[in-house]
């Protein structure tokens, strides 16, 4: 499959779904998407996060070698196949209404994905409730049960939409589901979002960068634009202690 082509929507969708398919026939399905998840978030992770390297890279390497060279090579393709769907249409929530469509949802955590059109129309909303906002300052925006993050997505794109600057936009998210907390990881990495992404119970105690949970931080976050404001403001002494 010749990845270097642009494809429409549904066409990244059914080329993703083919190699998904390839994989899971052998392991199943439930395992060979929680370890794409869990596979791609460390690669994205393992580029500019040193500090959680090591143990993130371990848990890369005893997933990726419980498959074939032949898997190995079509889960690089959905990691490529999902880049460009964001590249192509940064409106959607690609992981979430995969894993709808594969019935692969929790009833136990009652999960639901919100589609990403009704998100959009939720996300105008909040907007607007920064608009009282100086101008040029940042947007802190959190969201307690963020799932695969389709209410960030939106709100990233609203804010694109409105010109307002990456740099000033800082999103944190939070699931009890570390498999869905990942998936939100992923996909505001391939947006290039600032982004905080913890694991755990936003209802048993702080949410967000002070959580107590494991924590994601998007390559965006980590960059040059956020660092100087993140040793000011003491969170590399917080991202430390509770991130791996």
């Amino acid at each position: 499959m010749a990845l270097q082509q642009p494809l429409q929507q549904d066409g990244y969708r059914a080329a993703w779904l083919q190699q998904f398919r390839a994989v899971s026939y052998r392991h199943g399905e439930w395992k060979v998407f929680q370890d794409f998840v869990r596979v791609s978030s460390c690669v994205i992770s393992n580029t500019l996060d040193h500090h959680a390297y090591p143990i993130r890279e371990q848990e890369y390497l005893a997933l990726i070698q419980q498959y074939s060279p032949a898997e190995q090579e079509k889960i690089a393709k959905l990691h490529a196949l999902l880049y460009m769907a964001y590249q192509e249409q940064p409106g959607q929530d690609f992981l979430g209404s995969m894993y709808e469509e594969l019935r692969l949802t929790s009833d136990r955590l009652s999960q639901y994905f919100t589609p990403y059109p009704a998100a959009s129309v939720m996300a105008a909303g909040v907007l607007q409730a920064y608009a009282a906002l100086p101008e040029g300052e940042e947007i802190h925006h959190t969201d307690p049960a963020c799932g695969s993050g389709v209410m960030l997505i939106a709100l990233f794109n609203h804010c694109q939409e409105q010109r307002i600057p990456a740099s000033q936009l800082l999103l944190q998210g939070q699931d009890l589901d570390p498999v869905v907390a990942r998936m939100c990881y992923i996909q505001l990495s391939m947006l290039r979002c600032a982004a905080v992404i913890s694991i755990g119970d936003s209802q048993t105690g702080a949410c967000g960068l002070h959580s107590a949970g494991e924590k994601w931080l998007t390559p965006e976050y980590l960059g040059s634009a956020w660092l100087a404001r993140r040793q000011q403001r003491g969170w590399l002494t917080i991202e430390r202690r509770i991130q791996a």
